[in-house]
């Protein structure tokens, strides 16, 4: 799969590609391929390259059982094997995209290259770390706020805590990459795991799998119905993004994508079990608080974040005037001063699958770029209640909850207005590494001017190079979390 071969694939040709094989044999062969690829991905021997293209395939691998659940059933003959299944990795990768045929314009590459962007990157995530967030945004830390829920509410809705929900979802998903993406019911009710799930029983831990993670395939299969597709759409619905474990009709539960698995739990996999257990289309009003709450918690979240600069002056939201109000933070060091808006934003489907209305869904980037702007005319002008220019440059920080993996394109940055200082746009995730190797940096802020956009053209959507290093506040999390649960590890099966 290293390079493009010189033919056209059309999505109607790939699908019946896929539809030549038993739906089961097919699913439970992706399970398998993907299970040893993240095995060799995660071994110390791996280079880096190898990670690469492994994660890669994994997000085809992804795409292709969402297909498979959706046309194939299991009146097919068509072997499947280590070959057939690197063949549909390799058809699928040369999908011509319908838009090509078409007169070539900015529009279309945004729509063919944003496809591919969330097709490949989201499964290039480190693997813990979004769990970890889950826990700051939905759980308990007061240093964040209020809580979204409280720990009843947890309890009534998974059938177990929120911690324990992790714990599950992640023994789930070294469970199926070490059985081969396999895992037969029997095996797990029989006690085999239940060091790994202590102290909640099988079949606590079972029904929390079954009610959010797992579905039938029939129950799967199914579901597709009620989203249209026409011959040249292969991307706009997955079912496995809901449900990533399928329960087969012989008790076995099969994982075509582990990584897919731990997006599920990670804060926008909890975004929509938050809006399906709260029911948000017949509760609008339970539901717009709860979104509301929510964005209150990832601002104290990136506000706990920009607290580990220790050699920078952190300023919260200012209020002004009868009841306006600055960018959500400022970060003041000797040598700049950064105004940082937090957006508990994530790219809705019709962006990642390259069909969206004009502006691409970047109006929450765009609306920050405008609070940016308010506030540096602000600080320019003098307001006594922030802080002073003192000559020194001033740029702009968005941060949004998950990363816009195709803003990095040039024709797609231009869907956002830039704001009157250089401004760089950053997912949390990235925001988090960028603190962790400035934390003990007295030339900190230094750094991030060298790093962050320069002009005003348009916004920058990556920062320059900075060092790296372990975010003391995940660390943390993640280590309380460990405690508490006791780390999940699979005994032998045999």
């Amino acid at each position: 799969m290293g390079h493009r071969r010189n033919y056209k694939v059309k999505p109607d040709e790939f699908r019946q590609r896929v539809r030549r094989f038993p739906r089961d044999h097919l699913l439970t062969g992706i399970a398998i391929m993907a299970a040893r690829q993240t095995t060799q991905r995660e071994s110390p021997s791996a280079t880096l390259e190898e990670q690469k293209m492994s994660v890669i395939r994994e997000g085809y691998l992804f795409l292709i059982a969402g297909i498979c659940v959706r046309y194939c059933n299991n009146h097919r003959t068509a072997r499947v094997d280590d070959q057939a299944l690197r063949d549909l990795v390799e058809g699928c990768y040369n999908i011509w995209p319908p838009e090509l045929d078409e007169p070539r314009s900015d529009k279309t590459w945004h729509r063919v290259l944003s496809r591919i962007a969330y097709l490949q990157m989201p499964f290039q995530q480190p693997p813990l770390d979004p769990l970890i967030r889950t826990l700051c945004l939905f759980g308990d830390d007061s240093r964040f706020g209020p809580p979204l829920f409280d720990g009843t509410w947890w309890e009534e809705t998974l059938g177990v805590t929120l911690p324990q929900f992790l714990k599950i979802g992640f023994g789930m998903y070294v469970t199926a990459t070490s059985l081969d993406g396999n895992i037969p019911r029997r095996y797990l009710l029989s006690g085999g795991l239940t060091p790994v799930f202590d102290p909640v029983s099988p079949i606590r831990w079972l029904r929390a799998v079954d009610t959010w993670l797992a579905r039938p395939i029939g129950e799967l299969a199914e579901s597709t119905r009620v989203h249209p597709s026409t011959a040249d759409d292969l991307w706009t619905f997955n079912p496995l993004f809901e449900r990533p474990i399928v329960l087969m009709e012989d008790g076995t539960y099969v994982t075509p994508s582990p990584r897919a698995l731990l997006q599920r739990l990670g804060p926008q996999g909890m975004y929509f079990l938050a809006l399906k257990a709260l029911d948000a289309d017949n509760h609008p009003k339970a539901f717009q608080k709860f979104t509301s709450a929510l964005g209150v918690r990832y601002q104290n979240y990136i506000g706990e974040q920009l607290r580990l600069l220790q050699h920078a002056t952190l300023h919260p939201e200012i209020t002004y005037g009868s009841s306006q109000r600055s960018v959500d933070f400022i970060v003041e060091t000797p040598e700049v001063l950064v105004l940082v808006e937090a957006k508990s934003v994530a790219p809705d489907t019709k962006t990642r699958s390259g069909v969206f209305p004009q502006g691409g869904g970047f109006d929450r980037i765009n609306h920050a770029c405008t609070q940016i702007s308010r506030t540096a005319k602000l600080i320019k002008d003098g307001h006594p209640r922030l802080p002073a220019l003192e000559s020194r440059p001033v740029r702009g920080l968005v941060v949004t909850r998950e990363e816009h993996f195709s803003l990095p394109m040039p024709f797609i940055t231009d869907l956002v207005k830039p704001a009157t200082v250089p401004t760089t746009v950053v997912s949390s995730q990235q925001l988090e590494h960028i603190l962790a190797g400035l934390s003990n940096d007295p030339a900190c802020g230094q750094s991030l001017l060298e790093a962050l956009a320069s002009n005003t053209n348009q916004i920058q959507p990556y920062p320059g190079p900075l060092p790296a290093a372990t975010n003391p506040l995940l660390k943390e999390i993640k280590d309380q979390w460990w405690a508490s649960v006791s780390p999940p590890t699979v005994p032998p099966s045999g």
